[in-house]
């Protein structure tokens, strides 16, 4: 299924929180965001501190003088320190490798000089700048990311410790629907196991590894598999919610027993969803290339 066709399915499953709840849960969280802007950003600490840190480490943290001088006396971002060669750059480092082997006059890069590397170097003037620049990217991701948990913690999704509020997502969130607009019990089963199971997936994630990736890992990466298990999960249960629809439409709703005779899974989800594989490998060219006229798909 190509992400067109795909689109249109998730975006007409979208009636699974239809309307009134949707319009409810989007203006709790338009107040939710900015009550939140109006709160000074309470992270207590630098995403940002380690050596090796992932999350785009360009300089280090002390902003107040990002820079080095170097041999000539001019100042310059924090060079590379490569063993066993102290150059000021991989590159540097690398040609001193070679050097002794081919020559220094055989190796481009040392017959013209470091000087000759930029068509315009920048000035001292422009380094400062840029480093502040620097210090604004880091301090505009901080204030994303308070505001970001300040408003999942007033919607409940985090706890007050930041972590995966799971409660919310097997049980408080379903008591918010709108009259007449709750889910069917399929769905709901379905979307309940699956938070379960992204949860249970998150939080296994091993602190070590997470703690290599940097401290913003350390902090939120159990979160961010969580989120982003939660909107594959949604995504795949909504497919199977719309594909039992057009099976009901058509054909009518198989029972268990029906659907274990006919070797299709006992889940009534997966048994729609391999039914509608199985219909969609048999079609011939020719039918696809009609249903592709008419309908958009296959």
């Amino acid at each position: 299924m190509n992400g067109r066709k795909k689109s249109k399915i998730i975006t007409s499953c979208a009636n699974a929180w239809v309307k009134k709840t949707m319009m409810t849960f989007y203006k709790a969280a338009e107040k939710s965001c900015e009550e939140c802007q109006q709160l000074a950003p309470a992270m207590d600490f630098d995403l940002f501190t380690e050596a090796d840190n992932e999350e785009y480490n360009v300089v280090g943290d002390e902003m107040e003088n990002p820079f080095i001088m170097t041999q000539a006396g001019s100042q310059t971002l924090p060079a590379f320190q490569a063993a066993p060669f102290r150059g000021a750059n991989p590159l540097e480092s690398y040609l001193q490798m070679w050097a002794p082997q081919y020559g220094a006059q055989n190796v481009p890069y040392f017959q013209y000089g470091r000087g000759k590397r930029a068509i315009d170097p920048p000035t001292q003037e422009e380094m400062k700048q840029f480093a502040g620049h620097i210090a604004e990217f880091k301090e505009e991701k901080k204030d994303k990311m308070a505001n970001l948990t300040c408003v999942l913690r007033k919607m409940g999704a985090l706890d007050d410790n930041l972590n995966i509020n799971l409660k919310h997502f097997t049980k408080d969130m379903w008591s918010k629907f709108a009259v007449g607009e709750q889910p069917d019990a399929e769905f709901k089963k379905h979307m309940v196991q699956g938070f379960e199971n992204c949860h249970q997936m998150a939080t296994s994630l091993p602190e070590d590894l997470l703690a290599k990736k940097g401290p913003f890992y350390a902090k939120f990466g159990r979160q961010m598999m969580f989120f982003k298990c939660k909107k594959m999960m949604f995504d795949a249960n909504c497919v199977m919610k719309e594909l039992s629809a057009w099976t009901e439409v058509m054909y009518g709703t198989p029972s268990e027993a029906k659907r274990a005779k006919m070797g299709l899974p006992k889940d009534l989800y997966k048994a729609n969803l391999m039914a509608w594989t199985v219909k969609k490998s048999v079609k011939t060219p020719t039918q696809k290339f009609v249903h592709e006229f008419l309908f958009g798909g296959q």
